[in-house]
């Protein structure tokens, strides 16, 4: 079943008892996206993509709002009409049931829980079109990211190594 028929829309309550929306994303999207990336510091986006760059962003933007398909899905968050956070999952050509995942919350929303709602609705959209598990990489010294993670309440399992932590996680007690 196309995940466009498994989109995501709902409102959620921050830490800080802010009303925020969740939901997916859509074309129309793009000049909010950049926005959101254009808005951030160059240490968030190194935290993101590993690089600041451009071109890595533009690419980004390109892949979130793309045709929607089980193998890939991206969830926003908005607050007043405002993108403020993104979520996204890209299934793996080895293992179609295994999604990657990776998160951008604007620099003035961290800490609020636009990262935790954006992972617990991704899980929920995943899990619907057959994902049976995540993973995401991130440098060891992104703690709020590693935070979300550790919070989260999945059974992680996590790799370390000098310049990467991997976290892989099951969705499988989220199918029904």
């Amino acid at each position: 079943m196309p995940l466009a028929g498994r989109d995501c829309d709902v409102d959620v309550l921050l830490r800080d008892g802010q009303p925020a929306r969740i939901r997916s994303v859509r074309r129309s999207d793009a000049v909010a996206l950049r926005t959101l990336y254009d808005g951030v510091s160059e240490d968030t986006l190194y935290l993101r993509f590993f690089i600041v760059s451009k071109l890595v962003v533009t690419r980004e933007i390109a892949a979130l709002t793309r045709h929607t398909d089980d193998q890939h899905g991206s969830l926003v968050a908005e607050i007043d009409g405002r993108i403020v956070g993104v979520a996204t999952f890209e299934c793996q050509q080895v293992d179609p049931a295994t999604a990657e995942i990776a998160f951008l919350v604007s620099d003035d929303c961290r800490g609020r829980g636009v990262g935790t709602l954006l992972l617990q609705h991704l899980a929920v959209v995943a899990s619907s079109v057959g994902i049976e598990r995540f993973f995401a990489e991130t440098l060891p010294t992104n703690a709020r990211m590693l935070h979300v993670f550790a919070d989260s309440g999945f059974p992680l399992t996590t790799t370390c190594s000098q310049h990467m932590v991997r976290l892989d996680f099951p969705l499988v007690h989220l199918r029904k």
